[in-house]
């Protein structure tokens, strides 16, 4: 026997808590799932179509198996468009986050040469 609970529509709730379903249990929402606010994902996570974050910033193109960032409209693989920071492509290794000890690969369009 399965149970179901059925929400039409929810308005002018105060306060806050937590809602959860037991172990072994999913939320299925039909339609889009609208979440304000800083939000938290814990655990194994799939998203079974594309994903866009911040409009361009990342975009995962998933029926083309395509990833872009600083694009909406990846033309390859990886497509990384460069804005402001001239092209570079950072690959840190070891050190602090944000330190100077990291290795770049720099682009440069020369007008087309």
């Amino acid at each position: 026997m399965s149970s179901k609970i059925k929400v039409d529509t929810i308005e002018n709730v105060a306060g806050s808590g937590n809602v959860s379903l037991g172990s072994g249990h999913n939320l299925v929402v039909p339609g889009t799932l609208a979440i304000t606010g800083a939000s938290t994902l814990t655990g194994a996570t799939t998203i079974g179509g594309d994903l866009t974050v911040d409009t361009s910033t990342l975009k995962v193109d998933a029926s083309n198996n395509r990833v872009g960032v600083g694009t909406t409209s990846p033309d390859g693989a990886l497509h990384v468009k460069g804005m402001s920071d001239h092209g570079r492509l950072i690959i840190e290794h070891g050190g602090t986050s944000g330190s100077t000890n990291h290795n770049f690969i720099s682009f440069h369009n020369h007008g087309g040469n």
